[in-house]
C-alpha cells in the first residue's frame, strides 16, 4: 500500500524552467508503481525500507531528491528521554496518534537523535537528507492534543518545556543541521517565513506548509479565511526568496465528491502558482485523503504557462481577487466566500480551450487562462515566410493585439492573418526584393498552406500570372481556398463567427483593403442586427446599401482603383472569393459602358451573394 500526502513542492534553486517539481510522501512503494513514481515525482519522502526503490528511481532519474522521514518528538531511546506528567508521573501521549512525547530539553536525547540521523543518512547514501516531522512552534498550543497514558486526562506539562520550548527546538535543529552538513533538513512546522518568530528556518533548508490553501483534514466546505490564505501565500513568497525549500500540502478529507475534488485541485494549484518562484513551476499532487493505496494525476498539473512575468497582486478595483501574469497566460484566484467576475479585454483560452474575454468565479475558485502561442508563432512565421526576417521589436505583439481586437468583435481569427499577409506582400519591403513570379508563388504556398508545392502546381500559377492576372488575385485564390481553411482550422478550430459579422468585415477587407476599426464595425453591425430583427427584406436592402456606401466613400475613392482593380474588389468583398481571368475580363468590358454602381448592383443581386445574405437572415435576431 502506498501512503501519499497531497503536496506542492517549491524549490528555490533549481534550473528556472518551471518544468514541474512534484512531491510524494509514501512509506512503501508497490514495485509496479516505481517507474511511474520516478517519471512523475521530483522529490520523495519515505522510509529506509524503500532505499532500494529510491536507488532504482535515481538510476533513471538522477535529479530526483529523496529524504528520510523522522520525527522530532518521538524518536526511541529509552524512558529517560520521555516527558512525564508533573502531577501523576504518567507518560504523556498524543491523543490522536498514540506516540509518546520525548524531551527535547534533554541534551542526551538531542545527541542521540542527531547521531541516529547522521548514521542513517551516511548508511543510506541514496537519500539527500531528512524530513523532520512535528517541529512544533509551541508546546502551549499543543496542550489539548496531549493526554496522560492510559486515559483521556489532559497532560500536566513541565513549566520549563512550556516556557523555553522554542529555544530547545532551535538548539535541536541546529544540532541536526550542523551534523548532516550539506544534506537537506526539511521541517514540518507552523512557522514558515523568514520574518516570523521564532525563526526555525534559519536552522534548516526548508519548511513544509501542512495546510496550504485547503487542509486535507478539512471537508470540502471548510476553508481558510482570506487573511489566513494570504498569510500562507506570503510565507511561500518570502521563504523561497531566501533560497529555502517550500513544500506545501493541500487536500480534502474523505467524503468529497469528484466535482468538489476537481474544483479544489484547481483552487489549490492556482493559489500555489500565485506565489511560486520563477525558478520552479510547481505541480500540485492532490488526493482526497491522507492515506491512499494509489496515486492520482490531473491534467491541471500539465498546464504550460511559462515563467511568471511579475508578482501576484489584487486586481485593481476588486476586493480579494488575485491575479498573476505568465508568459503564456495568467492565473486568477478568488479566495473569498462570495463569487466575483473579471473582464480582461483580450481573448484567452480557458482550460476547455474556449476563447473567452471574461470569467465568473465562484467562491473559493481558481482558474487559468492561456495565450495561444499558436497565434504569435504563426505571426512570426508570416514574418519569416514573406519578409525573410524575424519580427521587429514589438511587431509580432502588435499583430497579435490586432488579431485579439478583431476576435473581440466576433470576427474570424483568419481575417487577421489574411490582412497581415496582404499588408506584407504589398509592402515596400517585400516589393523591393524584386521576387520573380515563381518565388512569389512559392512564398504563397509556404505562408498560407504551410507546404512546398509540386512543380506542376507552380507552373499552373505561372500560366495564370502570364495571362495578366495580378498577384493579389492569385493571393486571394489561396486565402479563400478550402485548403487554407482546413489548415487554419487545424491550428485554431472551426470558426464560430456569425455570418453578419463576416459580411460586414468583408466590406472592409474587400473594398477598403483593411481591417475594420472598432467603432465603425460596431456601427454597421448594429444596423445589420437591427435589420435581422425587423425582416428579411430589410436585411437584403441593407446589405446592398452598406456595400454601396463603402464603394462611394472618400476612402475607397482615395485608393484610385482601376476598373480591373474594382472588379477584383467586388469578388473579394461581395462574393468572398477570387475571380477567374475570364470573369475579370467580362466585368472590365461591362464597365466600358456601365457605371460602377450598376456593376455593384449586378454583384449584390447575384444568386451567389444573395445566398450569403440568406445565411445572415437565417442566423436570426440576437
Amino acid at each position: 500500500m502506498i501512503w501519499i500526502l497531497s503536496l506542492l513542492l517549491c524549490l528555490s534553486f533549481v534550473t528556472p524552467s518551471w518544468a514541474g517539481n512534484i512531491f510524494l510522501s509514501s512509506t512503501t512503494f508497490d514495485d509496479e508503481d516505481i517507474p511511474a513514481i520516478g517519471a512523475k515525482f521530483d522529490f520523495i519522502i519515505t522510509r529506509t525500507t524503500e532505499a532500494s526503490s529510491i536507488t532504482t528511481i535515481k538510476a533513471s532519474y538522477p535529479s530526483t531528491k529523496a529524504i528520510l522521514r523522522e520525527n522530532a518528538l518521538t524518536h526511541g531511546g529509552g524512558g529517560g528521554y520521555l516527558v512525564y506528567d508533573t502531577v501523576t508521573g504518567k507518560k504523556i501521549v498524543h491523543k490522536d496518534w498514540g506516540w509518546y512525547l520525548h524531551d527535547i530539553s534533554n541534551a542526551s536525547y538531542v545527541s542521540d537523535l542527531t547521531a541516529y540521523v547522521v548514521s542513517t543518512v551516511n548508511t543510506y547514501t541514496q537519500f539527500d537528507g531528512v524530513f523532520m516531522d512535528d517541529v512544533w512552534i509551541t508546546l502551549t498550543g499543543k496542550v489539548d492534543d496531549l493526554v496522560q497514558e492510559g486515559s483521556s486526562d489532559p497532560a500536566n506539562l513541565p513549566a520549563d518545556l512550556l516556557t523555553n520550548w522554542q529555544t530547545y527546538m532551535n538548539t535541536f535543529l541546529s544540532s541536526v543541521k550542523t551534523a548532516i552538513g550539506s544534506k537537506l533538513l526539511i521541517i514540518n512546522t507552523s512557522t514558515y517565513a523568514v520574518d516570523e518568530s521564532p525563526n526555525y528556518i534559519a536552522n534548516c533548508d526548508g519548511v513544509y506548509d501542512e495546510n496550504f490553501a485547503h487542509a486535507n483534514w478539512d471537508d470540502a466546505s471548510t476553508f481558510l479565511s482570506v487573511s489566513s490564505w494570504v498569510a500562507h501565500l506570503e510565507r511561500l513568497v518570502s521563504t523561497i526568496a531566501s533560497s529555502k525549500y517550500y513544500i506545501t500540502q493541500s487536500g480534502v478529507s474523505d467524503g468529497a465528491t469528484e466535482a468538489q475534488i476537481n474544483k479544489l485541485v484547481r483552487y489549490c494549484f492556482c493559489s500555489f502558482l500565485l506565489g511560486a518562484s520563477t525558478s520552479t513551476y510547481g505541480k500540485h499532487y492532490f488526493i482526497p485523503s491522507l492515506w491512499y493505496t494509489n496515486y492520482y494525476w490531473y491534467t491541471v498539473w500539465e498546464w504550460a504557462l511559462g515563467n511568471p512575468t511579475g508578482a501576484y497582486g489584487n486586481i485593481a478595483g476588486k476586493t480579494n481577487l488575485y491575479k498573476r501574469d505568465f508568459e503564456r497566460g495568467f492565473v486568477i484566484v478568488n479566495p473569498k466566500d462570495t463569487g466575483d467576475s473579471y473582464s480582461f479585454g483580450s481573448y484567452y483560452y480557458n482550460e476547455n480551450w474556449e476563447l473567452v474575454n471574461s470569467v465568473s468565479l465562484e467562491a473559493r475558485q481558481g482558474a487559468v487562462f492561456f495565450l495561444d502561442s499558436t497565434v504569435i508563432d504563426l505571426v512570426t512565421k508570416y514574418y519569416n515566410d514573406i519578409l525573410d526576417r524575424a519580427p521587429e521589436p514589438g511587431g509580432a505583439e502588435s499583430w497579435v493585439a490586432e488579431i485579439d481586437r478583431i476576435m473581440s468583435m466576433g470576427i474570424d481569427l483568419k481575417e487577421g492573418f489574411i490582412a497581415m499577409g496582404k499588408v506584407f506582400f504589398n509592402s515596400p519591403e517585400y516589393l523591393s526584393m524584386g521576387k520573380t513570379d515563381e518565388a512569389y508563388v512559392l512564398d504563397l504556398y509556404r505562408t498560407f498552406l504551410n507546404r512546398i508545392p509540386s512543380q506542376p502546381e507552380v507552373d499552373s500559377w505561372l500560366d495564370v500570372l502570364a495571362q495578366g492576372v495580378t498577384r493579389n488575385v492569385v493571393l486571394n485564390f489561396f486565402v479563400f481556398s478550402p485548403e487554407y481553411n482546413t489548415y487554419m482550422g487545424g491550428l485554431f478550430g472551426a470558426s464560430t463567427a456569425r455570418p453578419e459579422n463576416n459580411l460586414v468585415n468583408d466590406f472592409y477587407r474587400g473594398i477598403l483593403s483593411r481591417l475594420p476599426d472598432t467603432m465603425g464595425f460596431n456601427y454597421w453591425l448594429g444596423l445589420m442586427r437591427t435589420a435581422q430583427c425587423t425582416g428579411e427584406q430589410q436585411v437584403r436592402d441593407l446589405s446592398y446599401q452598406i456595400a454601396s456606401l463603402f464603394v462611394g466613400s472618400a476612402e475607397y475613392e482615395a485608393r484610385g482603383r482601376t476598373n480591373s482593380g474594382f472588379v477584383e474588389d467586388m469578388y473579394d468583398a461581395i462574393l468572398r472569393r477570387t475571380a477567374a481571368p475570364w470573369e475579370i475580363n467580362y466585368w472590365v468590358n461591362y464597365l466600358g459602358t456601365a457605371t460602377r454602381e450598376q456593376a455593384l448592383q449586378g454583384f449584390t443581386g447575384s444568386a451567389e451573394f444573395q445566398d450569403r445574405v440568406t445565411a445572415v437572415i437565417n442566423a436570426g435576431c440576437l
